[in-house]
């Protein structure tokens, strides 16, 4: 079978990381980056590529800005945007019928959209994975873990050979059935940990270290756990948390970066979708609800001085 293009849509931390894994895999590829100069820089400088080992490998990269792209360009999309921006993305994703398209967002309220969009196959990818954008032409592969990719509509099997490509060439990628479990499983954990290191501008680490501070992620664990009808499963959740906040003691949470960069969180792609879950079956999640607004807050402060 020839191997299908793949369009990056999204130049963070895991399109960068996406993208070099497709490179090395030999994997024909195109990087679509929000704004034009990074696609300008990307073009003429290359992609650095820090392994996990230490190693740095340049990788050579075909870029273009979003307004630019065309949805014919590519047979397979993996988006990688955050969830709040894909909605703005379906009039670029509705111009054709794709093979396929995998979505990597954290959260969960993008997925009621994704049906609107026609392809063969639409699959979620659940990112278990450490990854940093150190720059717009730098990225490095911080962590072990998995890519779980799970079938939400048709069935993707002819992409089995890119998965394991991939998987060759040091990205752990796998199919799963039960991408539901998988997702609800990352979600609980960030519904803990982000928004507690964003609102108390710590590292992972300290939400285990801390005492109180661990108390209160065990609160919001618990209420996560009981608003998805998981309450008899706290203590393997509460020991999954914790485990990441163990593995990534040193890291800085997404939602920590977005609040000191004044940039828009995905507090409402996590922590929303749990209230709103918790409204629809009239259950009480007061941490929870405190940390949305919280964030919320000051994601609004965030969009004032964006606008100066």
């Amino acid at each position: 079978m020839e191997k299908p293009r793949v369009a990056v849509i999204g130049s963070g931390s895991i399109g960068l990381l996406l993208y070099a894994y497709l490179k090395l895999a030999n994997w024909p590829a195109l990087l679509v980056t929000n704004r034009p100069e990074q696609a300008d820089h990307l073009n003429k400088e290359g992609l650095t590529f820090v392994a996990k080992s230490g190693e740095h490998q340049p990788i050579s990269v075909t870029a273009t800005p979003l307004s630019s792209f065309s949805a014919e360009e590519a047979e397979v999309g993996f988006i990688t945007v955050k969830s709040f921006a894909v909605k703005a993305l379906l009039p670029q994703l509705q111009r054709k019928k794709w093979d396929g398209l995998v979505f990597f967002q954290n959260g969960m309220t993008h997925l009621e959209i994704l049906r609107q969009i026609p392809a063969r196959a639409i699959c979620c990818g659940i990112v278990e994975i450490g990854a940093k954008r150190e720059s717009d032409v730098r990225v490095q592969h911080t962590g072990d873990g998995t890519i779980w990719i799970g079938d939400m509509v048709g069935d993707s099997k002819n992409f089995d050979p890119m998965w394991a490509c991939l998987h060759n060439v040091g990205l752990k990628a796998q199919k799963v059935t039960n991408w539901r479990d998988k997702m609800e499983r990352k979600l609980i954990a960030n519904a803990a940990i982000n928004p507690l290191t964003g609102l108390f501008r710590v590292k992972n680490g300290a939400l285990i270290e801390n005492q109180l501070f661990s108390l209160l992620l065990k609160e919001l664990v618990k209420e996560a756990c009981v608003t998805l009808g998981r309450e008899r499963e706290v203590d393997e959740h509460l020991a999954y948390t914790r485990a990441i906040c163990d593995k990534t003691a040193n890291n800085l949470s997404s939602m920590y970066m977005d609040l000191t960069h004044h940039r828009r969180t995905e507090i409402e792609s996590i922590t929303g979708y749990l209230i709103k879950e918790a409204a629809k079956k009239g259950i009480e999640i007061p941490n929870t609800s405190f940390v949305y607004h919280a964030v919320m807050g000051m994601d609004e402060e965030g969009r004032k001085v964006r606008m100066g």
